[in-house]
């Protein structure tokens, strides 16, 4: 018998706490061991009582707030190795204050985050918040690195389905690189997304001046207040979120805006336009990197440059495809760096990497190829 998810629930709402709970308990490989109303009362249920897989925290709690809490969780897992990690997903509101403390805690080392819809619908944010919290807490649990560790704590699990896409990727096979120049630089990433850009970004800007046009899979207000956080990591580069009709110009990096598509177009006078449209989703993402990866080899002809980064699912994988038969270089993460990989895993089993790189290995390696092209 496969063991069950344990979720230990946490927010200062006794009506929220029960909202989520009654959601989880619809899961049947979920089950809540826990549900208390502050981030002290959570660490003592750690320490004292039974060892979540996942804990759910609300943002704003009196005594212990979310991101104090998120410290202390990071803090233990730390000192405790022989333990599987204890993960974080983190409950916000749909505001600009909640986003910039949810950006905060994903930099911190929070796994993933929900927001707590909003519409006129009951039934829509039901629906809404139970896809979001399934989702996150699963993917979460079904990483391969933490089954392995929870395989060696309870050997009463004999079988675990892993997602086919974290297995051991095919051999990559090198691209015979065609393309004259690199234009740009093109960037995909989801779950994990903010604390490695928070990485990568500070490192790549300093190492080029070519135009950045990055997807990471975000809901509305929070891109706005990550290309704000970004913004402030790289000095010598603008991050801005994505606006329709803006020349794309070097030293800047776009981002395109949440529950939106980002693309790009030819200006009768040559400059490349950022193009923002409304269309249905696409492998259920939106902004989707596939969308933009498409637009871009329209425009760049190829001349473009493509990173995926840490991320569930395979948003980007078709787009690669397209691309690649441009002879575009391409770079994705690798797993060990990588929160979940997913997203650069597909690409890399699909052979259509030419590096697959810890993400302290990646801005070096673009600088080598751009001043390869860009001679």
């Amino acid at each position: 018998m496969v063991r069950k998810i344990k979720v230990l629930v946490t927010d200062d709402s006794r009506i929220y706490r029960t909202f989520i709970t009654n959601i989880l308990k619809d899961n049947n490989s979920i089950e809540v061991v826990g549900s208390v109303f502050n981030g002290q009362k959570a660490m003592e249920f750690i320490e004292n009582t039974t060892l979540p897989d996942v804990v759910t925290l609300d943002i704003e709690m009196p005594v212990m707030n979310g991101l104090e809490t998120l410290k202390k969780i990071v803090e233990f897992n730390k000192n405790n190795p022989d333990k599987p990690d204890i993960g974080v997903v983190m409950v916000s509101s749909l505001s600009k204050d909640g986003a910039e403390i949810t950006l905060k805690c994903l930099q911190e080392g929070a796994f993933d985050f929900v927001y707590k819809p909003d519409y006129d619908d009951e039934a829509e944010n039901l629906a809404s918040l139970k896809s979001q919290l399934f989702s996150k807490i699963e993917t979460f649990y079904y990483r391969k690195d933490r089954l392995v560790q929870i395989e060696k704590q309870h050997a009463e699990i004999k079988k675990v389905i892993i997602d086919k896409k974290v297995g051991k990727p095919r051999i990559i096979r090198e691209s015979k690189i065609k393309v004259s120049a690199i234009d740009a630089i093109l960037i995909a990433s989801s779950t994990g997304g903010p604390k490695i850009l928070s990485q990568l970004l500070p490192q790549l800007t300093q190492k080029t001046d070519l135009p950045i046009l990055l997807v990471q899979h975000m809901p509305p207000i929070y891109t706005l207040s990550l290309a704000e956080n970004l913004n402030r990591r790289c000095e010598d580069y603008s991050v801005v979120e994505a606006e329709d009709g803006k020349v794309v110009s070097s030293k800047t990096v776009y981002i395109a805006p949440g529950g939106k598509h980002l693309t790009i177009k030819r200006a009768v006078n040559g400059s490349v336009l950022t193009e923002i449209n409304n269309a249905p989703p696409e492998n259920n993402c939106k902004p989707s990197a596939d969308v933009l990866f498409r637009s871009a080899g329209r425009v760049y002809d190829g001349r473009c440059l493509v990173i995926v980064l840490t991320g569930m699912g395979d948003d980007g994988t078709r787009g690669v495809r397209t691309l690649k038969r441009k002879g575009i270089p391409v770079i994705v993460q690798d797993k060990k760096t990588s929160t979940v990989w997913g997203m650069p895993g597909s690409v890399a089993e699909a052979g259509l990497a030419d590096h697959v790189l810890p993400i302290d290995q990646i801005a070096d390696k673009v600088a080598v190829i751009v001043n390869m092209y860009n001679k």
